[in-house]
């Protein structure tokens, strides 16, 4: 039995091991289901600097023991995938927990979303943010 490790990740950090292929999710998942309200909120967290939960990883050997797949969202006919160059080299991890949250900072950080102009997750993410309580430098 492995041990147990406990790390954290940046987001750019996350963002490239989604992009590689590392961290996957085993086929027996549910799809991404998050309303868009759940992905302003992860990223309110996240820019607030709040804890957002933990992502708990299998780490599969040469030849992975269930069916995985990159982070993806459905954009028909097909599935929209967040990879840009798998290395073969990296160990793969099935994502057991945490997926909708990896889903929601590859859409809202990393630019993933469907092309299909129908689907939910065709939508960007903008950020306004806004500072109060500053000195009025500009005399206004």
């Amino acid at each position: 039995m492995s041990a147990l490790e406990v790390k954290s990740e940046a987001v750019s950090d996350l963002l490239d091991i989604l992009r590689r292929g590392e961290w996957q999710i085993p086929e027996f998942q549910r799809d991404f289901v998050w309303s868009i309200s759940d992905v302003a909120s992860l990223i309110t967290s996240i820019i607030q600097s709040r804890p957002i939960g933990m992502v708990t990883l299998w780490e599969q050997g040469d030849k992975p023991e269930v069916t995985l797949e990159p982070i993806s969202i459905p954009d028909s006919p097909i599935r929209r995938m967040f990879v840009n160059k798998a290395d073969e080299n990296s160990k793969v991890f099935a994502v057991l927990d945490g997926r909708q949250r990896c889903t929601a900072i590859a859409m809202a950080f990393g630019g993933l979303r469907a092309k299909d102009l129908r689907s939910r997750l065709a939508g960007r993410f903008f950020w306004i943010l806004r500072v109060l309580n500053l000195p009025n430098a500009f005399g206004l």
